[in-house]
């Protein structure tokens, strides 16, 4: 288990994030070398494919989301 893993966890904002990897090097918990930084947003281009209804999010459009992963999408696989 990394880093990312425990913030996703904890569902930590990209501040509380950052406060968590300085406070585990000063503590020495993280080699000193390491680099904290969160980059948040990659989700942004395939927003549109997803939808949230009843607490259960699913994918609305299978066919367009699979050609710009460049596959061809069969519904019978």
């Amino acid at each position: 288990m990394n880093l990312n893993d425990y913030v996703h966890d904890l569902n930590l904002s990209k501040k509380q994030a950052e406060l968590l990897g300085s406070r585990l090097k000063a503590w020495n918990l993280l080699r000193q070398d390491t680099k904290v930084c969160f980059y948040r947003g990659c989700h942004e281009e395939f927003k549109d494919f997803f939808s949230l209804e009843d607490s259960v999010m699913f994918c609305n459009d299978v066919c367009t989301i699979m050609e710009d992963f460049g596959h061809e999408y069969n519904p019978d696989q």
